[in-house]
C-alpha cells in the first residue's frame, strides 16, 4: 500500500494534465469542425447567391421591357437582351449542386419544378402584347420574382452557419446585410420604374417603395455597424454618380414628382436613366459583397491554420505527458526501493 500511495501521488498532477489536454483537443477538433462546416456552408451558398443576383437581375430587365414596349423584339432598341439574361439565370440555377427544399414552398420542391415555373411566367410577360394587360402581368411577375428571391434568401440565411468562438460572426452578418439591401434596391427600382411609367401607384405599393427604400439604407447602416471594414467600401458605394442619381429619383418619386413627361421619349430617357443608376448601384454592391465572402474566406483559413497548430501542439504535449510519465514511475519506484534498503539498513543497524 505504501509502495501503490508513493507511486500514485505524484503521478496525479500527470493524470490532470493529460485530462486537461484531452478536453482541449476535442475543443480543437470541435472549433476546426466549425470553421469547416461554416466554409463549406458558406460556398454552398454561393450558388444561391449568384441565382439569387440573376433573378434580381432578370426582374428589373422584364419587367423595363413591359413597360417600355410590351414586346421581347424591340428591347434591342432599350440595350436588354431578355433571351440572354434567361439563358445566365437558367445556368445558375443548373449550377446549384445540391438543390434544397424549403419546407412548404411547392414550386422549391425540385429544381425541375421551379425551372417549369419560371419558365411559365417568361412566357406569360413575353407573350404579352395588350398594353390594357400590362399592370396585370406586371403585378403578377413582380410578385413570382419577389416570392422566388425572399425564399432563396432566407434558405440563405438558413445555410450559412455562424459560430461563436470565430471572427467570422461579423462577416457573416455583413454578408447577408447586403445581399438583403441588394433585394430591396431591385424591388424598389421595379416599384420605381412602375411609377414613372404610369404616373400611377397603388397605396400599397407606394408603401412598399418608400420601405424598400429604407430597408436598403438599414441594411447597409447594419453592416457599416458591424464590419468597420465596410464603412469605406459603402461610403465609395454612396459619394459614386449613380447612388447619387438613383437617390435623387427616390426623392423626386417620393415627392410624386418626376412621373410626368412632355413626350414618350422624356419618359424613355428618364426611365433609363433610373434603370441605369440603380442597377450601377446594385453591381457596386454586388462588388462589395464578393469582397466580404473574398475576405471570409481568408480569415476561415487563417483560423483552420490557426487550430491546426493548436490540434499539433497539443498532440507534442500529450505525447511528451505518455513518455515522461513511464520514466517517473520507474524513477519513483527506485528512489522508493532505495528509501526502502536504508530503512532497513538503519533499523538492523540499531538492532
Amino acid at each position: 500500500i505504501y509502495m501503490a500511495c508513493m507511486l500514485l501521488i505524484p503521478l496525479i498532477p500527470i493524470f490532470a494534465l493529460i485530462t486537461q489536454n484531452i478536453i482541449l483537443l476535442d475543443d480543437i477538433i470541435n472549433r476546426k469542425a466549425e470553421l469547416m462546416d461554416i466554409d463549406l456552408s458558406v460556398e454552398k451558398s454561393d450558388e444561391v447567391a449568384r441565382l439569387v443576383s440573376n433573378l434580381q437581375q432578370e426582374r428589373s430587365e422584364v419587367l423595363l421591357s413591359v413597360f417600355v414596349s410590351n414586346n421581347i423584339d424591340s428591347t434591342v432598341n432599350i440595350g436588354l437582351d431578355l433571351k440572354n439574361r434567361f439563358l445566365q439565370t437558367d445556368g445558375s440555377l443548373d449550377n446549384i449542386s445540391n438543390w434544397r427544399s424549403p419546407a412548404g414552398e411547392d414550386i422549391f420542391r425540385s429544381k425541375l419544378r421551379f425551372q417549369i415555373r419560371l419558365d411559365d411566367f417568361r412566357k406569360r410577360v413575353t407573350e404579352n402584347n395588350d398594353t390594357m394587360k400590362a399592370d396585370v402581368v406586371v403585378e403578377d411577375a413582380m410578385l413570382f420574382y419577389n416570392y422566388a428571391t425572399k425564399v432563396l434568401l432566407d434558405d440563405l440565411s438558413n445555410m450559412i452557419k455562424s459560430s461563436n468562438g470565430s471572427s467570422t460572426w461579423r462577416f457573416l452578418i455583413a454578408y447577408k446585410n447586403i445581399l438583403r439591401a441588394i433585394e430591396s434596391v431591385g424591388i424598389e427600382m421595379s416599384l420605381g420604374i412602375r411609377y414613372q411609367a404610369t404616373a400611377k401607384l397603388t397605396n400599397r405599393n407606394f408603401a412598399r417603395f418608400i420601405e424598400q427604400h429604407k430597408l436598403s439604407q438599414e441594411y447597409l447602416l447594419q453592416s457599416e455597424t458591424f464590419l468597420s471594414d465596410m464603412r469605406n467600401r459603402i461610403k465609395n458605394v454612396r459619394k459614386n454618380k449613380d447612388f447619387k442619381i438613383y437617390d435623387e429619383f427616390y426623392k423626386l418619386l417620393v415627392k410624386g414628382e418626376g412621373t410626368t413627361f412632355e413626350d414618350k421619349t422624356k419618359k424613355l430617357q428618364a426611365i433609363l436613366k433610373y434603370f441605369k443608376a440603380s442597377v450601377g448601384v446594385m453591381n457596386k454592391l454586388r462588388k462589395t459583397f464578393l469582397a466580404i465572402r473574398i475576405n471570409m474566406s481568408k480569415i476561415i483559413q487563417k483560423e483552420i491554420s490557426s487550430v491546426d497548430r493548436e490540434y499539433v501542439f497539443g498532440i507534442f504535449v500529450l505525447a511528451v505527458l505518455f513518455l515522461i510519465s513511464p520514466m517517473i514511475v520507474v524513477l519513483i519506484r527506485n528512489a522508493v526501493n532505495a528509501l526502502q534498503i536504508f530503512s532497513s539498513s538503519l533499523k538492523s543497524k540499531v538492532r
